[in-house]
């Protein structure tokens, strides 16, 4: 189950029938969805969609400073960039430092050094932050002619857009300081509710971070390298199918390629390319997790090939039933049978080389060599120093993960928080097809993603009483929706204006509820809380298998990803994977989603860190949080082939990376459920 060997194609998704019969399982056609896109383009826009006419007076007195800031302070208005959620450093430009973990979970922000030597304005100008009436009055009207716009769009959650942040401003702070004003840098946040979004729908952006160059003045050299830079074509990262990326826009690139394309301008557009560097892209890292100390995990292998595990320097059961060794932090150890985790019966305690007889757990009088043999005998276990029977030492696991204890409150808080998250910031209309409403095959795969919210996301643990209701009610609509275009024959579109109303309802449930756990939650980034949500609702699916199944469960949860998560570089890595079938995702039985998903976790997890060259074990959960989860293994644990795979030529490879142990996946879910699942939500499925 942890092979990444392609087990076959995607399976298509089975028809379901829940409120709207066959809804979930609907195939829009060509035809369907050519009227669907028509019906979608009537939706109409409360901006004029026009130009800004200016003077010369006018750009004159164009104050990129104030617009910038304006801007930026209406991007970080957004509910996510609130302190103190580390969001708020990368809402805006400039950055004001870079990252630094804590071992509480928490982000420390190391301000850059040494720019007090620059004016405020220099700062706070190197990249404008734009939307489309700052684009449209500073930039697209004559004010912004005969100068070469360098445009990035991010969001401010998006990992790999933080990770950039840093290095594009450096990159126009040294222009700024070098005085290259025929180039000018911006930047516009793509999640901002109005203007921001609509900058990033009128170039068709789907995916962050990335940047295009704009230009419409008279330089022909300059218009004839951005014909050039256009004809660059990204780099493809083919699946073992041999299938492509989908295309981006013309003139789009993935922001990584930013050096390699500015390395084909005019030399007076840029620095000396001595200065860029030999570097194809402005390579930032995203910061390493804290290494902190994990107990080293001891392993009792007894004759039969039984096992216990245990902390060193605490007491722990090897089993809940059966035969087990307790040990203690002074090294004495006892061998009993065990009912329920409590010694029963007749046992053997060894300390110090003596042998002392237990009853019940109880300590008794010392005994013989020979009486303790026939006593562990008796019971199947080992005896200390006989083959089969020797304790082995390992290297805790998941160093790299905060030593943070969260409820299981907090956590369901923390997928809800992100349910609405996906919901209110994610699902945007296809550029490419309606920039301003939702076609039926985009609506298909949204009603997909709220059936299953609605089946498995607990009420236990909401924000309020109100918001099951409410996410009910919603899923109802879009799946009225949905039923009316299949009608319809295609005839059908939901305008962007009014799924912000439909939204409304649920919320406005949340407002208060979210605001107050999301405090107190482990989760400081949103990609946290989406894993937190992908866990939940998969447990949910475990815990009642009906009336859906596995495999419909992870198609909606792959087509919601795929259609609307923003992270260029994350849904890649997720689409190449799940397509695949990496992870054993079509696992039969209920808990397979919940297993491919803590598969695929680990190896993101892993995978990001190998990125940073971070020495640190991200595999989870840490050894010290489920000691039973962990068994040694002569073979490696291929879930984390793709992170050992890079780190193979660096001699600094984390010892966990040898793979020394390999989760025991049976207990796996017993975490799993015991993290993520609350024991009064089981009533409610």
């Amino acid at each position: 189950f942890g092979s990444r060997v392609s087990q076959g194609p995607r399976p298509a998704m089975k028809c379901v029938a829940l409120l709207v019969a066959c809804v979930s399982g609907a195939v829009v056609t060509d035809a369907q969805e050519e009227r669907s896109v028509a019906a979608a383009l009537r939706c109409e826009s409360a901006d004029d969609n026009t130009t800004a006419s200016m003077t010369a007076a006018e750009c004159a007195e164009l104050d990129w400073l104030k617009m910038s800031r304006e801007t930026g302070e209406e991007f970080c208005s957004h509910p996510k960039a609130q302190p103190p959620a580390s969001e708020q450093y990368f809402c805006k430009y400039p950055p004001v430092g870079d990252l630094t973990p804590l071992e509480d979970g928490q982000m420390a922000l190391d301000k850059f050094q040494g720019m007090e030597k620059y004016s405020d304005e220099m700062k706070d100008t190197a990249v404008a932050n734009v939307d489309l009436r700052s684009f449209r009055k500073g930039v697209e009207s004559d004010c912004g002619r005969n100068t070469l716009w360098i445009i990035e769009f991010y969001v401010h959650w998006c990992p790999y857009c933080k990770r950039f942040m840093a290095e594009y401003w450096r990159l126009a702070m040294a222009h700024a300081e070098k005085n290259i004003t025929k180039t000018r840098f911006l930047a516009v946040n793509c999640a901002s509710a109005v203007m921001g979004n609509a900058l990033c729908q009128k170039f068709k952006i789907v995916g962050q971070p990335l940047v295009k160059f704009f230009y419409h003045g008279d330089d022909i050299k300059l218009k004839s390298a951005l014909k050039d830079i256009e004809l660059i074509p990204p780099p493809e990262v083919l699946d073992e199918q041999g299938r492509k990326p989908p295309p981006m826009p013309r003139g789009v690139f993935p922001a990584e390629m930013i050096l390699q394309l500015f390395r084909n301008l005019p030399e007076d557009y840029r620095l000396d390319l001595s200065v860029l560097g030999d570097a194809s892209y402005a390579q930032g890292k995203l910061p390493c997790p804290l290494k902190r100390e994990v107990p080293p995990l001891m392993v009792q292998l007894p004759s039969g090939g039984d096992f216990s595990r245990y902390l060193e320097g605490q007491h722990r059961s090897g089993s809940t039933d059966g035969p087990g060794i307790n040990v203690y932090a002074d090294g004495e150890a006892d061998y009993s049978m065990f009912a329920g985790g409590t010694p029963t019966g007749d046992g053997i305690r060894i300390a110090d080389g003596e042998y002392y007889m237990l009853s019940d757990g109880e300590l008794q009088d010392e005994t013989s060599e020979d009486e303790a043999r026939r006593i562990l005998k008796d019971l199947g276990l080992p005896f200390p120093g006989d083959a089969g029977g020797s304790s082995t030492k390992y290297e805790g696991v998941g160093n790299g993960w905060p030593g943070v204890k969260v409820s299981v409150a907090e956590r369901v808080s923390e997928a809800w928080e992100a349910a609405l998250m996906t919901l209110s910031d994610w699902v945007k209309p296809d550029p490419e097809a309606a920039p301003l409403g939702y076609t039926l095959s985009q609506l298909v795969d949204l009603q997909a993603w709220l059936e299953h919210l609605d089946l498995y996301l607990p009420g236990t643990g909401a924000p309020s009483k109100e918001s099951k209701p409410a996410l009910k009610a919603l899923f109802q609509s879009v799946a009225d929706k949905v039923k009316a275009g299949v009608n319809s024959d295609g005839d059908v579109a939901l305008c962007e204006a009014e799924w912000q109303e439909l939204l409304k309802p649920l919320l406005a449930t949340a407002d208060e509820g979210l605001d107050k756990r999301s405090k107190r939650s482990a989760c400081k980034t949103d990609t946290c809380r989406v894993w937190a949500l992908l866990h939940v609702v998969s447990l949910g699916y475990a815990q009642n298998p009906q009336p859906t199944t596995a495999a419909n469960l992870l198609e909606a949860s792959r087509n919601f990803l795929a259609r609307y998560f923003s992270c260029r570089t994350c849904r890649d890595h997720f689409l190449n994977a799940y397509d695949e079938n990496f992870f054993g995702r079509d696992a039969e039985g209920a808990d397979g989603p919940a297993l491919f998903w803590w598969r695929l976790h680990n190896a993101a997890s892993a995978r990001i860190a190998a990125e940073g060259e971070c020495g640190v074990d991200r595999r989870w959960p840490p050894s010290d949080e489920c000691p039973e989860c962990w068994l040694p293994e002569d073979q490696p644990w291929d879930v984390l082939a793709e992170s050992t795979s890079m780190l193979q030529h660096n001699s600094s490879l984390p010892k966990q990376f040898k793979h020394s142990m390999v989760p025991v996946e049976s207990e796996i879910l017993s975490f799993l459920r015991r993290s993520y699942w609350p024991k009064r939500a089981r009533d409610e499925l």
